[in-house]
């Protein structure tokens, strides 16, 4: 059974998860120095994240949105990022194992850009557990 009900869920954590974490300069910088807008398109349920590098300061958009255009699209069940964060699973892995698509950038480009991005998605680790208690979900 998947972690979130629904889109709506999601939303609604990730606004609150981004929302903290994009209040926190030094995790920013190396998303900043990347230049790059990173698109994360979740299924089951669906929702996309956008994350802009280009922007000063860098910047979360929920939702669909075409602008700014991403230079990486990224796919995957909703529940392995939620694994991920959670410290259950490997973002490497998943993505050998097919769990994760590359739709737009480069396979090598794209897993050193998640490699620069660790401390950023490390602090997302860090109070994620948190927010999905507040929002009554299962870690």
């Amino acid at each position: 059974m998947p972690v979130y009900p629904d889109s709506e869920a999601v939303y609604a954590v990730m606004n609150q998860l981004f929302g903290e974490v994009m209040r926190t300069p030094q995790v920013l910088q190396p998303l900043q120095k990347t230049r790059k807008v990173i698109q994360i398109r979740l299924t089951d349920p669906d929702a996309t994240l956008t994350l802009d590098g280009r922007a000063n300061p860098p910047r979360f958009i929920p939702g669909p949105s075409k602008e700014p255009a991403p230079d990486f699209i990224i796919r995957m069940p909703t529940d392995v990022i939620h694994n991920v964060w959670l410290g259950k699973a490997s973002l490497t892995e998943a993505y050998f194992a097919g769990k994760i698509k590359l739709e737009k950038g480069g396979a090598l480009s794209g897993l050193g850009l998640w490699n620069n991005l660790s401390g950023l998605f490390s602090e997302v680790g860090k109070i994620y557990p948190r927010i999905l208690k507040q929002h009554n979900l299962a870690a």
